[in-house]
């Protein structure tokens, strides 16, 4: 059995039925250009080490030659991007995921392990209180993006969620996403939906961010991140200009999440209660965020004194 064959089942069968299928799309278009040729069997981890190589060496000359054909039209491009270790470690999970899917399905029988590098260290860059303040102001600076960003953003930040759980909320219960319920005053991020791999919570409303939750709810439809009616795919555009705005640098989706986190360890709030709170993992807290935390290795240093 071919790795394309392996990728096209997954492709097919299994992403339509997840949260984000296009983000399977854009692994398996990484993917295909190395492992379209080779067979299941020839993945192996010298294999896999030269998948990483061809990757940086393929996204490098793409950079090179953007920014060349940029510089041509007389533009001045923003440097080269350079490929993430991170970003081809996800690559390979989900090709040992779709090799785990097969097997499990019938198609393939005892499928290989695929190698993979270590994590990286965890980036430590998040945004304080007075950041967000400051991202705030920026947003509404812009007409277009003046009232669903704001909204995006005070929700990503009081609720620590991820970008697609906040942009399938609606006002209903639905078989799409969470939803907002007023009257009880409770954030449902699952709801009725199809179940996922990513943890999703019920939370109740904060108080300053329940204020612009009913002043939406007066200017939206169905969703509750809506622009001229419809709901919004993706904020990355118009939350990166806000940050370059405020001063802030590069600002998207997951550093608000990282940023919540950040302060809720750092007021005080217990690891487990901000996992239940943000739909994340303690595993996942500890490991990346609970430095943050004041109690963090209190008892061995208590035992040192």
């Amino acid at each position: 059995m071919s790795v394309a064959d392996v990728l096209d089942i997954y492709g097919r069968e299994h992403a339509p039925q997840t949260a984000a299928p296009a983000r399977i799309g854009y692994a398996i278009d990484a993917l295909l250009p190395f492992w379209a040729e080779l067979a299941v069997s020839d993945i192996k981890g010298e294999t896999v080490r030269q998948y990483m190589r061809f990757r940086r060496d393929r996204f490098a000359a793409r950079e090179a030659e953007r920014v060349t054909e940029q510089t041509a039209r007389g533009r001045l491009p923003p440097p080269a991007r350079t490929l993430s270790d991170a970003t081809v470690r996800r690559e390979l999970v989900m090709l040992s995921a779709a090799l785990k899917y097969c097997n499990e399905e019938g198609h393939l029988i005892n499928p290989p392990t695929v190698w993979l590098p270590e994590k990286g260290v965890p980036r430590d860059r998040h945004l304080s209180r007075s950041d967000i303040a400051r991202l705030l102001w920026a947003a509404r600076k812009s007409a277009r993006s003046r009232t669903h960003l704001t909204l995006y953003i005070l929700i990503a930040f009081y609720t620590g969620a991820r970008r697609n759980a906040i942009l399938e909320l609606q006002w209903q219960p639905n078989s799409l996403g969470g939803w907002v319920d007023l009257e009880r005053g409770i954030i449902d991020f699952q709801g009725s939906a199809r179940r996922t791999n990513k943890r999703r919570s019920a939370i109740p409303i904060p108080g300053r961010l329940m204020t612009f939750l009913k002043l939406a709810r007066r200017r939206t439809m169905r969703y509750v991140i809506e622009f001229e009616g419809r709901p919004v795919r993706d904020p990355k555009k118009a939350l990166a200009t806000a940050g370059r705005v405020a001063g802030l640098g590069n600002v998207f989706s997951h550093l608000l999440k990282h940023s919540a986190i950040t302060y809720l360890l750092g007021a005080g709030v217990p690891l487990w209660e901000v996992a239940g709170w943000t739909g994340t993992s303690e595993e996942t807290i500890r490991r990346v965020y609970g430095h943050h935390s004041p109690d963090y290795l209190s008892s061995a240093v208590k035992a040192l004194r």
